[in-house]
């Protein structure tokens, strides 16, 4: 990797059982960013896609080709990052869920104060869907 790519990284630290569930879902990947949410979600890109850790060991694998879009909003306390997959219904931008963390398997709460780190990490991906070619 060259100096330039590392500098484009995002890495969070992340406490070990969410170091254990986002190393048990990645095989011989490439890691673009790692951050963690709240409420022990965690979010990690790769070469191949986005990875979502949710709390109770749940997770999902969102290659590119089926993300449209990212969006990243405030909602009442706390930030969300949320995938936007091709053919799914939008959702309203900051849609009030009340003060629970959204319990969908493409969305990542986190707190307000990480927004400047989750913007990152969208552009992360919105250039890969650039590069690509598949972004609509």
């Amino acid at each position: 990797m060259a100096a330039r790519e590392a500098l484009n990284q995002i890495m969070d630290v992340l406490p070990e059982n969410l170091k254990c569930l986002v190393r048990k879902e990645l095989h011989e990947e490439n890691y673009l960013a790692v951050v963690k949410g709240i409420k022990g979600e965690a979010l990690a890109v790769t070469d191949k896609g986005v990875h979502m850790v949710k709390e109770a060991e749940r997770c999902s694998f969102f290659p590119f080709s089926a993300i449209a879009s990212v969006k990243i909003y405030r909602e009442l306390r706390r930030g969300k990052f949320e995938l936007v997959l091709k053919g799914e219904k939008r959702r309203e931008r900051g849609l009030m869920m009340g003060y629970e963390a959204d319990p969908a398997e493409h969305v990542i709460n986190f707190p307000f104060a990480k927004m400047a780190m989750f913007k990152k990490v969208g552009e992360i991906i919105r250039e890969r869907l650039e590069n690509s070619g598949t972004q609509s």
